[in-house]
Order: structure tokens, then sequence, then C-alpha cells
């Protein structure tokens, strides 16, 4: 009998076994948790509390003065002018003279039988402009659903305004430049002569109706385009992935185009004072001195490096600031 009971007192029962076990495994869990925070301590990824003061703050970075005048810069009072006013601030006489000679005068070289032609007239140019306009604003599967009498798709105001054969001749025959007259070699930009004067003439009076405020920005912009061309763009990331590049110059609060450049590979050129720079800095050539603040959305992109190189080429002083992230 003692001995069975000396057995039994020192027998450990059950539960006495998983009170043991409970005891080794959370030992153990509580050995791997130390060390796996005492790892993250050691690689610096603990999380822990930061206190800001003054002078943790980064302190802004120093605004240059600006020299230039911001705003509308026309002679009429802006308040009082129509929308045509305004259009004709940009599309003016020179561009709409210019498409209605050289429109014409393609239809007389390449339509000579074509029976349905008849001259363009400078009210049919406004009015073809601002269909296509209205076209961009609700879009169809096909140009010709805007004159459709389906009551679910027509837009009365198509056939309104022009036949939809009329509006096809001017389409066609719609043209900027004179093409026997063109030369290669002597042209200042051979890819882009189709549309030279007409584009440059546009950029001068976006630059001469509205000066810009301090805060600009310069990015590359897509315009979506997929036919035969040799300077198409292919851009995975962009939301059209292919186009037509353009460099832009852009006030950050409204948005405002100031200045902008079409991208046609090698041999783009604009201006022959900028021949030496490259074709990312050429909108940058009126702003620079008035003390522009220029943002960009990477400044570790190329596009900063070739802004720093133009700043140093020119001899202006700059100063730059960039995010940074700190690790605690």
């Amino acid at each position: 009998m003692s001995s069975s009971t000396e057995d039994s007192e020192y027998e450990p029962s059950l539960r006495s076994l998983n009170t043991s076990d409970n005891s080794a495994s959370s030992s153990d869990n509580d050995y791997f948790s130390t060390s796996e925070e005492e790892e993250e301590e050691g690689e610096g990824r603990a999380w822990r509390s930061l206190e800001l003061s003054e002078e943790r703050m980064n302190t802004p970075p120093p605004r240059f003065p600006f020299t230039g005048n911001p705003g509308i810069k026309i002679d009429e009072n802006p308040a009082v002018l129509s929308p045509f006013e305004f259009f004709s601030l940009f599309i003016d006489k020179r561009i709409i003279d210019s498409v209605l000679v050289e429109t014409n005068r393609f239809a007389e070289q390449t339509g000579q039988d074509d029976s349905l032609w008849r001259p363009v007239t400078e009210a049919e140019l406004f009015v073809f402009f601002a269909m296509k306009m209205l076209g961009g604003i609700v879009k169809m599967p096909e140009e010709e659903m805007n004159w459709s009498h389906d009551e679910l798709l027509e837009r009365p105001i198509f056939r309104q305004l022009m036949t939809m054969k009329r509006y096809s001749k001017i389409k066609q025959y719609l043209h900027f430049v004179d093409n026997e007259t063109h030369d290669a070699q002597t042209h200042p930009n051979p890819k882009l002569y189709k549309i030279y004067d007409v584009f440059m003439t546009l950029c001068e009076n976006f630059g001469k109706c509205y000066t810009p405020r301090q805060d600009v920005c310069i990015d590359e912009s897509l315009m979506l385009f997929k036919g035969r061309l040799g300077w198409v763009q292919y851009i995975p990331l962009k939301r059209r992935r292919f186009g037509v590049k353009y460099f832009m110059l852009c006030e950050s609060k409204t948005g405002y185009v100031y200045k902008m450049t079409i991208y046609v590979g090698k041999g783009t050129q604009f201006d022959p004072e900028y021949d030496a720079y490259p074709i990312e800095l050429v909108p940058l050539k009126h702003c620079v001195p008035w003390g522009l603040t220029i943002l960009l959305k990477s400044f570790e992109n190329f596009l900063g490096v070739l802004l720093l190189l133009y700043m140093n080429l020119k001899g202006v002083e700059y100063f730059v600031c960039s995010r940074y992230f700190e690790r605690y």
C-alpha cells in the first residue's frame, strides 16, 4: 500500500501534463515572438511614436521674385466678349484665311472632276470647326450617326448647321499648306510642314493672350492617333497608349496651355536658337526670366535632369525641393 501510495504521489496526472505542455508552448511562443521583435528592431522596421518639433519640420523652399504680370492680355474687356470672340482670339483671321485659301486650292488641284464640290466660305469654315468641337463632346461610334434620324441617336443641331454631304466634302479637302511650294530642304520642320504654319500661329496666340501665374508644370501629353505616321509613340502607361506626343507648359491652377511642342523623333526643331537644347525644354523659352516655379511629378526622371541642364546653361538661379521618406 505504501509503495502504491508513493507511486501515485509521484505519478504525473493528465492535467499536470497538459499544463506543462501549455507552459512549454507558451514559452516557445514567447521566445519566437521576442526574437521577431528583436529582428524587426534590428532592421529598423518597428513602429514607434514620433514627436514633431520645429527642428524636425522642414522649412518651406524659398520663393523667387515673380516678375510676370499674370492674367488675360487682350485689348477688349473680357467680361463683354462672346464665346465666338474668345474663340477668334486663338483661331484668328490669319489662320482662317490661310485654311480658306489652301482648302480651295487643294480642291482645285485634286478635285477638278468633283461635281459636288463648291468653294468653301469663311462662314462655312467656322461652322465646320464648331461641329468638330461639338462632336468631341458627345462621341458617336461613327461620325455619320450625328445626322441620324433615329429618335434614339439623332442630334438635330447637326442637320440644322450643315448637311452631311457638305460636311464630308469640306473634311475631304481641308488643307493648311500649298503642296506645290513645299521645299523639304529649306523648311524649318519638314516633318510637320502640313500643319507647321497653322500650329505655330496657334502657339503664338496661346502665349500672347494670357500670362500664367508663378506655379507652372511641364510634362508630356499623348494625343490619340493610330494611323500611319512615322513618329507615333507607344506609351503603355498612358490611357491612350498610342498617339502623338506633346510637351506642354501649363499653368498649375487652371491647366491653361501656355507653350507646347510636338515631338517628331530625331530632328525635332522649332527655334534655331534651341538647336543645341533637348526638345523637352523648348516650351521654357519665354518663361525662365519671370521667376516661375516649375512643378514636376517626379524630379528623378529624365525631364528633371534636362531642366537643371537648361538652367545651368542659361545661368539662371534655381532651387530644387524633393520629397523624401525617413524610416524610424
